[in-house]
């Protein structure tokens, strides 16, 4: 069985940032407890950007960081702009791998909620991996875990993160130009 490794990490992928080196951390410890060879797995990196994608920034990461895993195990999705965005274009890449799959998602446990009912909607099981969740200051640990990630898991009930990833691309597009 081919398991299929998704790092969900914020906005921009930095080496510096203490999340996502804790979210790659915590997939490199699930391929060293569970024996993984490449054969065994895939990464699917994901998120899009204008001169660098998330993806990408995700792979020099992965690789500063130690991974030195053999090219062909990486999958790319660079057009996604937030959570449901990049569920949305993983699943067409997910569904094109033969043989039977696991599909392993690492981030905190406020988002896995989220993105388990979004996998959910796509058709897709997944098993949660949690990392650890680390915040720059007392102002945005309050925001995240009391405001934005719930009304988030609400939205995503109701299905109005469509919506919100709507307009989320439409200023997200006026801005760049």
């Amino acid at each position: 069985m081919k398991q299929i490794l998704i790092p969900f990490v914020a906005g921009v992928a930095r080496p510096d940032n203490q999340e996502t080196r804790a979210r790659l951390q915590r997939m490199f410890d699930y391929i060293k407890a569970n024996n993984l060879v490449p054969d065994d797995f895939l990464i699917l990196l994901s998120g899009g950007g204008d001169n660098k994608t998330l993806a990408c920034s995700l792979y020099e990461i992965i690789k500063k960081m130690g991974g030195n895993f053999p090219d062909d195990i990486f999958i790319y999705e660079e057009e996604s702009w937030d959570t449901t965005t990049q569920i949305k274009f993983m699943a067409p890449l997910i569904r094109k791998i033969q043989g039977k799959i696991t599909i392993v998602v690492f981030s905190n446990r406020l988002h896995l909620s989220r993105i388990d009912l979004i996998f959910a909607r796509f058709g897709f099981k997944i098993k949660k991996e949690p990392s650890p969740i680390y915040f720059g200051s007392t102002f945005f640990r309050i925001y995240y875990t009391i405001i934005y990630e719930p009304l988030m898991f609400i939205a995503t009930i109701f299905y109005l993160d469509n919506l919100i990833s709507y307009f989320t691309r439409r200023r997200l597009t006026r801005f760049n130009r």
